[in-house]
């Protein structure tokens, strides 16, 4: 267990002793330029997720997807299940001699750099990364490399449509749903925040997202239907972690005008707030809590931003402001135990182990 609590203690004591940072009156933006300090922070998280060795949910099924691609031809690498992108990476770290690692280094990169320029996004941006760690980093990055990869390109998306960058918003939402279909359930967001031509808007955002739709997964409804419907999936932490979401959810509705963001902003977490409280009351309805557990990964940012505001929005005396840090040090650092301890699939990551420490020669990598 120790790896994680190193990841997790690092940033918490950062935010703990850090300040809120100020924002540039030139561009009215918290700076997310990359400085040496998270540089280091993307650099650990892409060691410690990328050559991870026999770790994870699903680490035997990456195994065996890169397996099955050495020797084949390019074009044939599509006939294997699995996203186009994701089966082009696959392909690329077999038949060049990187097999899983590279396939888990190249996700873990850009999930990490994805991460860092959201959390540099944000007010307290190690409080924000101390938030992500006990479950989008530990389990998402660290278990489902796919999604995880996704999500990294979401959340660099984000950032994007943060800074009103539509066009650069949609083509990482589509690049990421090429890794994973499921990251297109963002696209609508776009309609959404349409303050001019709301109809023309709705309209085209609407096409956009059918057309979205038939090009990532028509094909494979079926298989998704019987997934996770049919065979009644369902995740056992599913109604905490939503709980979680919706949580946040209501306090950004309740106190948004508290949170200093401009009216753009603050409709994309008011999206976000609605969107989770609706996947929170699906677990009531839904026969799969494991299909609304998926959905909601992408809604997690919501979290990182409500948690990174939260010492502030009250405004009551500086004391105030730092038992709100510790509260949400505390409370996040309780998640990860209890993760760690209780969660009936943590064995899958207890203990870590890294191919760089284990000094295992890939060839011989066999799997369990």
């Amino acid at each position: 267990m120790h790896p994680y609590w190193f990841l997790f203690i690092v940033p918490a004591f950062l935010a703990l002793i850090g300040t809120r940072r100020k924002i540039n009156p030139i561009t009215n933006k918290f700076s997310t330029k990359i400085d040496f300090l998270w540089l280091s922070v993307i650099f650990v998280l892409t060691v410690v997720i990328g050559f991870r060795y026999y770790v994870g949910g699903d680490w035997g099924n990456y195994y065996w997807q890169v397996e099955r691609s050495i020797g084949l031809p390019f074009t044939e690498s599509f006939t294997l299940r699995g996203d186009p992108l994701f089966s082009i990476l696959n392909w690329l770290s077999g038949n060049l001699g990187f097999g899983v690692y590279g396939v888990q280094v190249t996700s873990g990169l850009i999930f990490s750099y994805g991460l860092s320029k959201f959390c540099l996004s944000l007010p307290r941006p190690f409080l924000a990364l101390t938030v992500a760690i006990p479950y989008l980093v530990i389990v998402v990055a660290m278990g489902y490399s796919r999604q995880g990869l996704a999500i990294g390109l979401v959340l660099i998306a984000l950032v994007a449509l943060m800074d009103q960058k539509n066009l650069k918003f949609v083509i990482f939402i589509l690049i990421a749903a090429s890794i994973h279909k499921s990251a297109i359930i963002l696209f609508p967001i776009l309609g959404y925040l349409s303050q001019s031509n709301k109809i023309w808007n709705f309209v085209w955002v609407a096409i956009g997202t059918v057309i979205a739709f038939f090009v990532f997964i028509s094909a494979y409804i079926e298989f998704l239907i019987y997934a996770y419907f049919e065979s009644e999936y369902n995740s056992s932490g599913a109604f905490i972690r939503l709980s979680m979401s919706m949580v946040c959810a209501l306090i950004f509705l309740l106190f948004s005008k508290n949170f200093n963001l401009n009216g753009h902003n603050i409709l994309i977490w008011k999206f976000f707030s609605y969107a989770s409280i609706l996947l929170f009351a699906g677990l009531f309805i839904s026969s799969s809590s494991t299909a609304l557990d998926r959905i909601a990964l992408y809604f997690i940012p919501l979290q990182l931003v409500v948690l990174s505001y939260l010492p502030e929005i009250f405004q009551v005396s500086k004391k105030f402001s730092q038992g709100l840090k510790w509260s949400i040090v505390f409370y996040c650092s309780l998640v990860l135990t209890i993760w760690l301890l209780f969660a009936d699939s943590s064995f899958r990551w207890i203990p870590y182990k890294s191919f760089l420490f284990e000094l295992v020669d890939y060839k011989e990598t066999k799997l369990l």
